[in-house]
């Protein structure tokens, strides 16, 4: 019994401590002030004498307040909150942020807390010397302030003290994201820092990898090439700025003064692959392709740096799967994929990849079915694996008899069921549009649609996969059928998306855009419409005029 109440009181006793110790923390905020030791009252009048509001160096609010206080009443404090508008005061108020007052003349300068998302936009700040009992004297300031969201100011706060290098990897991160309103905060970032130090180098050369990303085509790559050269005017000798302006200079066709920079840029030695990706593309370009083959092999050839440059890295691999694949060099491309795998692994769904290359072109089903199920176990759990797959699995079913055939079909079912989406897959290539012959033998529809109702061909039509639309008409898919919930003809796909090598096809298929009807429109009309010389002069003939 008495252990039990040694135990209650041990707790009572934490409680009490913890309380004391917490005590600045809530006292504010509750109003639970304890009074300090009485000390004398001074003379004269409790006053705000001035108060001034003004935004720091790191982006954030601030009151600056001149007051004086006796000491009476005792335990007074500073409630300092931004409001929408001229508002009494309440005790609500008093949770945006105080401060204990000390006695005589006092100067201090505190925060101005975000408001809230309720309220973004701040007419006035006001400062009140408050009382256990209410307000004693105060000030109201209009200052128009327009907050951004909780989330983004708290953000930006959490990075004003950070250093440049410490910013600029976190902006670097987010344009590698590739996401939009990823960059666009990368793109803040960058800005900030610039503002703080207009000589920080580095930080005109992301923005101009933002220019390009958000505004792909010749102004956004004039607007690069302005960052770049304002770079160039900081560190002459820049390096990456030399490699991303050679970029620039290759997609704007300046193509000797590109590979000069790349030149340059070489002598460095620089870790930055994107020196040798780059250089392969310029002669890519050119229709250059040993050259470019030769550039690309040595970015997967220098070591791996483990950071941002590992995207060129993947880009060169990507390019030469390319090349090799003009030349058909399957023996280059699957030791290719080997290599691949072996430096980034198979759980980022180059596997995948690389299980599709074998069932296509070596026609290894059993291998390929047990590489995308290591793609799938590693954790890719992209469509590309599944689809792989079950492609795989229909192969085998096309192929087999008995107890296989059925298992291969019920596995097929698994990773890829029947629908829109396997008849695509099916028809991607010649070796599977046999496969997907036997699927519709079962009695599967060609042009059976989905829950959004697209169909296979609308879905190669949506992709620019011309290819594979040729496949599935071959398979009778019906250019006069309705898909979309307006139940639109599926021929004016390619009009809407302004594909003009799709509406070609669709005109050899029989497709006459004059007899075509939707929404009370012909087909021509709909061309006219779209403002589209290219479309209409394909439609309509050489002489059609606008």
């Amino acid at each position: 019994m008495r252990a039990k109440r040694t135990e209650i009181l041990m707790a009572i006793l934490l409680v009490m401590v913890l309380g004391y110790l917490a005590r600045p923390v809530w006292e504010p905020y509750f109003g639970i002030i304890n009074v300090q030791k009485s000390a004398p009252t001074l003379s004269g009048t409790n006053t705000i004498s001035k108060v001034t509001v003004q935004q720091n160096e790191k982006g954030a609010w601030e009151a600056s307040i001149d007051y004086f206080y006796t000491g009476k009443p005792a335990a007074a404090y500073l409630s300092v909150r931004s409001v929408e508008k001229d508002s009494p005061e309440d005790n609500q108020s008093y949770k945006f942020f105080t401060v204990l007052a000390q006695q005589g003349k006092q100067h201090i300068v505190t925060p101005i807390f975000h408001p809230g998302d309720s309220n973004l936009h701040t007419k006035q700040v006001t400062v009140w010397l408050v009382s256990q009992s209410g307000p004693i004297t105060g000030q109201k300031i209009d200052q128009v302030i327009d907050w951004p969201d909780a989330q983004t100011w708290h953000q930006n706060q959490a990075l004003a003290d950070k250093p440049n290098d410490e910013l600029l990897k976190r902006a670097i991160s987010l344009i590698d994201s590739g996401v939009e309103f990823q960059i666009n905060e990368a793109k803040a970032i960058l800005e900030r820092i610039i503002a703080n130090d207009k000589k920080f180098e580095p930080a005109y050369i992301e923005l101009a990898r933002v220019a390009m990303k958000t505004n792909w085509g010749p102004e956004g790559l004039h607007q690069a090439e302005g960052y770049l050269n304002s770079a160039l005017q900081i560190q002459p000798n820049s390096t990456n700025a030399k490699i991303l302006m050679g970029y620039v200079y290759t997609h704007q066709g300046r193509y000797p003064a590109a590979e000069q920079l790349f030149k340059e840029a070489a002598t460095d030695n620089p870790k930055n692959l994107w020196l040798w990706a780059n250089w392969g593309q310029l002669f890519a370009l050119q229709g250059k392709f040993e050259a470019a083959e030769q550039k690309y092999k040595e970015a997967i050839n220098r070591p791996r740096t483990y950071d941002t440059y590992d995207r060129a890295r993947l880009e060169a691999y990507q390019n030469l799967f390319v090349l090799l694949d003009r030349r058909k060099d399957l023996d280059g491309t699957e030791a290719l994929h080997k290599q691949r795998i072996s430096e980034f692994g198979a759980g980022n769904c180059y596997g995948a990849e690389y299980a599709r290359f074998v069932m296509l072109e070596r026609e290894s089903l059993d291998t390929a079915i047990s590489l995308a199920r290591q793609a799938i176990n590693a954790n890719c759990s992209t469509d590309e694996a599944r689809f792989t797959l079950g492609l795989g699995y229909y192969w085998v079913w096309s192929k087999s008899q008995g107890e296989r055939k059925n298992e291969a079909f019920n596995q097929a079912k698994i990773y890829l069921p029947p629908g829109p989406k396997a008849f695509y897959v099916l028809a991607s290539s010649d070796k599977t549009i046999s496969v997907a012959q036997s699927l519709i033998s079962t009695g599967e529809k060609i042009d059976q649609t989905d829950n959004n109702k697209m169909n296979a061909l609308s879905y190669a039509i949506v992709q620019k996969d011309i290819s594979t639309a040729k496949r599935l008409m071959q398979l009778g898919a019906n250019t006069n059928a309705l898909i979309g919930n307006e139940n639109m003809p599926i021929s004016l796909l390619p009009v809407m998306i302004e594909d003009v090598p799709m509406v070609k096809l669709m005109q050899q298929s029989g497709v006459d855009y004059s007899k075509i009807r939707f929404q009370g429109m012909s087909g021509t009309e709909i061309v006219r419409r779209s403002g589209n010389a290219k479309l209409l002069e394909q439609v309509e003939g050489k002489a059609a005029m606008l």
